[in-house]
């Protein structure tokens, strides 16, 4: 949802569970604006983006990590 909302504000329902979770981390909020069908802009805060930062560095970092298998019996 972070990702969605890097790429700048979007609609969506006020009680969309991950947006309210995000919200009370303080990684999204309410612009304030209000659509024709009642659902509220939400745009990612400073925190959200520092927090997904953090995260696809971390896991781009994993996914590099080279993967060594050993056999059953197999010393280090």
């Amino acid at each position: 949802m972070l990702t969605l909302l890097s790429r700048g504000p979007g609609f969506y329902s006020k009680s969309l569970r991950k947006l309210v979770q995000l919200e009370k981390r303080g990684y999204a909020v309410l612009t304030g604006a209000i659509s024709t069908d009642g659902s509220r802009e939400w745009e990612i805060t400073e925190a959200g983006r520092v927090a997904l930062q953090a995260y696809t560095t971390n896991e781009a970092s994993f996914l590099a990590r080279p993967t060594i298998r050993f056999r059953v019996g197999q010393s280090l």
